[in-house]
């Protein structure tokens, strides 16, 4: 398959919002999970924790995503397709193993995931997510 016509089917495939969030955001269904539309405001990761956590689509409640939700959203070539992705870094869940005040921010614009200590960076853009199907 040529690159252009996968890149026609991936942005049919995104299509319109499947809905809003029980707080108004925008969602699209991406690969089996919920995607949210970027909160309007920027914040600190453990308040980005709560807002996400306050989101509910289709009675499923939306979480910060991890860093592998991101890779699997990078996978699945939709990251351009999704509004306000470049220009933005987005915090993730991911903790580094050694390190419990390092975390990894997902770059809009690249798709790259880079470690950072979140104490120095105070404010960062927010997406949510949620699966689904509920594992068991």
């Amino acid at each position: 398959m040529s690159a252009w016509l996968w890149i026609i089917l991936a942005a049919s495939a995104l299509g319109a919002p499947a809905g809003k969030t029980s707080g108004g955001l925008d969602v699209w269904e991406v690969g089996g999970q919920i995607w949210s539309a970027r909160l309007p405001e920027r914040h600190r990761r453990e308040k980005a924790k709560r807002a996400c956590a306050r989101q509910r689509f289709r009675g499923l409640r939306l979480r910060l995503p991890t860093a592998e939700d991101f890779q699997a959203l990078e996978k699945s070539g939709l990251r351009h397709e999704l509004p306000e992705m470049k220009d933005f870094f987005y915090w993730t869940s991911t903790a580094h193993p050694q390190a419990p005040n390092v975390r990894q921010l997902f770059n809009g614009s690249t798709g790259e995931l880079n470690w950072v200590i979140y104490n120095n960076i105070f404010y960062e853009s927010v997406r949510c997510v949620t699966n689904l199907s509920r594992k068991p």
